[in-house]
């Protein structure tokens, strides 16, 4: 879905791509150089859920985006995949 999107909506394609980037940076940093697919289902909540209340410490997230901010953008992503499924 996030491919098909890029195409119609170049923007979006540049809003996803920056925050997931920022997400696997932030997840590096807290999780001792693991990347998110690897992670524990909790390990994953809890990254999420400090991400959306934009609760993750300056030394984990360093992008200038807010925290919420990327949060939103993925959840849209995952939102409107899933529903065009």
């Amino acid at each position: 879905h996030v491919h098909f999107r890029d195409v119609w909506q170049p923007a979006f394609g540049t809003r996803i791509q920056l925050a997931l980037r920022d997400l696997t940076e932030a997840c590096l940093k807290r999780h001792d150089g693991r990347h998110f697919a690897v992670l524990a289902e909790a390990e994953r909540e809890d990254l999420l859920k400090a991400v959306q209340r934009g609760e993750l410490p300056a030394t984990q997230w360093t992008a200038l985006r807010p925290q919420a901010e990327s949060f939103k953008v993925i959840y849209e992503a995952i939102s409107c995949g899933l529903l065009s499924e």
